[in-house]
């Protein structure tokens, strides 16, 4: 078992941690949940798809063929985590905290922010915001696909690192305050469809199947994955940035437009980017050099 361990890189050690802490949270919730053995096929599947992308990279082949597993294995494996919500978070925890969220942005704004924009929706601004918030889920892989084609292969590991931190550490909150957002919460006040013309229906559709669960709204993973791409491109290609700012801030305006999220869902996502990028490059720099290589090189990520 050690011999194992041993081969684990940083990105493994993360991975396996959050996926003990959701089998811990199903553990919890397991006298409640119907998914008594979907869920647990769907974790062991999980294990052992990593176990089987840790044992390919330890065999040092890093060609074109694992340099593609180094890069598929990790986003499939945060989707997939995200993928089994449904089965366990709200059997987990049966609160919802959607009220509380209408009353921090009332006292903070003085107004319902996604009533306040129905005098500005139209058909082709509803689509024009959908195709921004849709942008979000691509948007990390440009700065992580410029690092590996510049051969910055400990800067590609940590960058790997901190989206994955990030993304866990909501995850983890998702399950500690259930949050709807104002789209089923707030459903009777929105006297305004969205509709759009070409794009909104498809966009919304694809979101809605792949988003089994319904209660991950707070943190605004949107804002904190956002604001963390900014970090990095910031740190590693300031052309890169420039051209995301104004994009950023128009899938910022998205999260309220379309209805997903509320003003202190994005805050806290704000506050989690930050804090998340201080913890999670601090923790690669200590540990990474302990680790296996992710992406190849000696154990400072470097070629060799």
């Amino acid at each position: 078992m050690n011999s194992f361990f041993k081969k684990f890189s940083i990105i493994d050690f993360l991975n396996f941690s959050c996926l003990a802490v959701v089998v811990v949270f199903y553990g919890l919730a397991f006298k409640r949940t119907p998914y008594k053995i979907a869920a647990p096929l769907a974790y062991l599947g999980l294990f052992l798809f990593m176990t089987l992308m840790i044992y390919l990279r330890s065999k040092n082949k890093f060609d074109r063929q694992q340099e593609l597993l180094n890069f598929v294995y990790p986003a499939f494996f945060v989707f997939g985590i995200f993928e089994t919500f449904f089965m366990t978070l709200s059997y987990f925890n049966s609160n919802r905290y959607d009220d509380l969220m209408v009353r921090i942005d009332r006292m903070l704004l003085g107004v319902d922010p996604t009533i306040w924009f129905q005098s500005w929706i139209s058909p082709l601004a509803t689509d024009f915001f959908y195709v921004l918030y849709f942008f979000y889920f691509p948007m990390p892989f440009f700065i992580v696909i410029w690092l590996y084609r510049k051969k910055m292969l400990r800067e590609l590991g940590e960058a790997f690192f901190v989206f994955i931190f990030t993304y866990f550490g909501a995850y983890i909150a998702y399950f500690f305050v259930p949050v709807q957002g104002p789209r089923f919460f707030m459903e009777n006040l929105h006297t305004v469809p969205l509709d759009g013309v070409f794009f909104t229906e498809p966009i919304r559709t694809l979101i809605d199947f792949f988003e089994p669960n319904k209660l991950d709204a707070f943190p605004s993973l949107h804002t904190t994955i956002v604001l963390m791409t900014l970090f990095l491109c910031f740190k590693h290609n300031k052309k890169m940035f420039r051209a995301f700012l104004p994009v950023s801030v128009g899938i910022l305006i998205s999260l309220i437009y379309c209805r997903y999220h509320y003003f202190i869902d994005m805050a806290a996502g704000a506050v989690w980017a930050t804090f998340a990028y201080f913890v999670s490059t601090r923790l690669y720099s200590r540990f990474n050099p302990r680790c296996f290589p992710h992406f190849g090189g000696n154990k400072n990520g470097e070629q060799k």
